[in-house]
């Protein structure tokens, strides 16, 4: 959430919180009717992960809604199916494996020391899996 705030306001544009949504997984058909229904329905949905990601597509299937076409999507996660949905959905691959490591280094080291550790917040640089499921806005390259 901090990165695509700080995304809009870098671009100069307004942050809409009616297009910010978290809701159960059994809800999201529901959430997307809303928000396609919003006088300025967005053009793109950011899926916060695969679950997400696979609703969309079957939200987007059921209503014959075309990806990019009419509805950009990107998935964090890089769930392994985004790649053979046609179009490939472009996703944001987090470093899992390497982030497991960290954490179970920092738990045998907790472990083995016994005693308060200073908390300290580790940052993995995530890498984008180019697809096809995001348009361009008009007039932009």
């Amino acid at each position: 959430m901090s990165g695509y705030k700080k995304a809009m306001e870098e671009a100069g544009l307004a942050m809409n919180d009616r297009y910010v949504r978290s809701v159960p997984r059994e809800a999201i058909a529901s959430a997307l009717d809303e928000l396609l229904s919003l006088p300025q329905p967005p053009t793109a949905l950011l899926a916060a992960n695969d679950l997400v990601l696979g609703e969309i597509l079957k939200y987007a299937n059921r209503h014959s809604i075309t990806i990019p076409g009419q509805l950009s999507v990107i998935g964090i996660d890089d769930a392994e199916f985004a790649r053979i949905y046609n179009p490939a959905i472009t996703t944001i691959r987090q470093p899992a494996y390497e982030m497991g490591m960290q954490a179970a280094k920092i738990m045998l080291s907790l472990i083995e020391a016994q005693e308060a550790a200073v908390p300290i917040t580790y940052r993995f640089p995530p890498a984008l899996q180019q697809g096809q499921s995001v348009q361009a806005p008009p007039g932009t390259k």
